[in-house]
């Protein structure tokens, strides 16, 4: 769904999962996955995950279902060998 993708810039290879459902905030409050105003690089994001005002996200693997909501930057560089 193209309306689940908003002012967002996209850098280097993102790959983007389907975005259907609604992610669960609060017990009392959902928004619709997808991504909304943020800035994304080289990351791929499973289906159904919400990454909404996030102002770097940076070489991750976003698993499917996930939230990642109001944050400054995520950003991982080089080798790694753990996993959020």
């Amino acid at each position: 769904m193209p309306d689940r993708v908003r002012q967002s810039d996209f850098h280097g290879d993102v790959v983007l999962g389907r975005f259907v459902s609604r992610a669960q905030l609060t017990s009392s409050l959902s928004h619709p996955t997808g991504i909304y105003r943020s800035t994304v690089s080289q990351c791929v994001i499973g289906h159904d995950a919400l990454v909404r005002n996030v102002g770097l996200l940076s070489n991750y693997v976003v698993a499917e279902n996930s939230i990642l909501n109001d944050c400054g930057s995520i950003a991982c560089d080089g080798g790694t060998s753990f996993g959020n």
